[in-house]
């Protein structure tokens, strides 16, 4: 993957399709998904060489092309997840049990807890 500045903060890592990312400091960065599982492997790598770590992820929707590692990414670097009520309740089972352990964060998104934190994960 390609690192690839789109202007100021905001840039892009370029791979078969484009995983948008917002740069808050030196070291620190907000992705906008996490593409496929595929792609783990070298999105890690391409932040890891531009000394970046996600704390957290905007997550657009509950598509397997966007959402392949949101887990992996809440478990190895503590990045938050920020959904809207109506993706996150996807991501929970039994349907509709996802308001009970979201957290309402400001802007109409809801923060899912951090790996382990959720009362309905294995």
């Amino acid at each position: 993957m390609e690192l690839e500045r789109v202007k100021g903060n905001t840039w892009v890592l370029k791979s078969w399709e484009l995983i948008p990312l917002y740069q808050v400091d030196d070291t620190r960065c907000i992705l906008l998904d996490t593409g496929t599982v595929d792609q783990r492997a070298e999105l890690e790598a391409a932040l890891d060489q531009a000394g970046l770590t996600p704390v957290a992820i905007l997550g657009s929707h509950a598509h397997i092309d966007h959402m392949g590692s949101y887990g992996y990414f809440q478990k190895t670097r503590g990045a938050v997840l920020a959904l809207t009520l109506g993706e996150a309740g996807q991501l929970f089972s039994p349907p509709g049990s996802a308001a009970a352990v979201l957290q309402s964060v400001p802007g109409g998104l809801w923060a899912v807890p951090r790996a382990g934190e959720c009362p309905l994960s294995a």
